[in-house]
């Protein structure tokens, strides 16, 4: 069967990607930034890169890309690209890889941590730890060549620990949902 270049034969999987800028947002570059940070009219601009260099993970288990959408002490909305380099997706399994459930977990938490770590209170020697998981569902599958979107909204906090509600969807289509709670800690010098 003849096809007009660029288009894909049976059997392909077209996942249409969302939009990053979101209407109200004007994009900001700024000199050194990994990406570009958008700051929504009526929020907080923040410092983005910043944030990502304070989680306490580096390659290959920083599972968040770029930060879209935030408000402070509120929530924060952020990109997972799953590309096929990614280690998990070798083993995981092989012929038909999929991100394992507990990865989605972790990168809703270091969501979770970003949101909590730009509060007006918050020192910037803190570290948050996952201290638990409920209700976590997982809908539906993530293959090499989604883009996960986690949105994180902070439920309430008490003390050191702080509850917050985490989504993940690829497309519109939600992937994972459930209720983390992170312990902050100041990290002693």
């Amino acid at each position: 069967e003849n096809r007009p270049f660029g288009i894909r034969g049976p059997g392909f999987r077209h996942r249409p990607t969302p939009p990053l800028i979101e209407r109200g947002a004007r994009p900001r570059w700024s000199p050194g930034l990994r990406s570009c940070t958008l700051v929504p009219n009526d929020h907080v601009p923040t410092n983005i890169p910043a944030l990502l260099d304070r989680l306490c993970y580096r390659y290959p288990f920083h599972l968040v890309d770029a930060i879209t959408e935030h408000v402070r002490g509120e929530r924060v909305v952020a990109i997972k690209n799953a590309t096929v380099n990614e280690e998990f997706f070798q083993g995981h399994f092989p012929g038909q890889p999929l991100m394992p459930g507990v990865l989605m977990i972790e990168s809703l938490a270091q969501a979770a941590a970003i949101l909590l770590f730009d509060r007006e209170q918050e020192p910037a020697r803190s570290v948050a730890y996952l201290r638990g998981v409920d209700e976590a569902k997982f809908r539906r599958q993530v293959v090499p060549g989604d883009r996960v979107r986690l949105e994180v909204t902070l439920k309430g906090e008490r003390s050191k620990l702080a509850r917050v509600r985490g989504a993940a969807y690829v497309g519109e289509h939600l992937v994972a949902e459930m209720d983390l709670l992170l312990a902050m800690t100041r990290v002693r010098t």
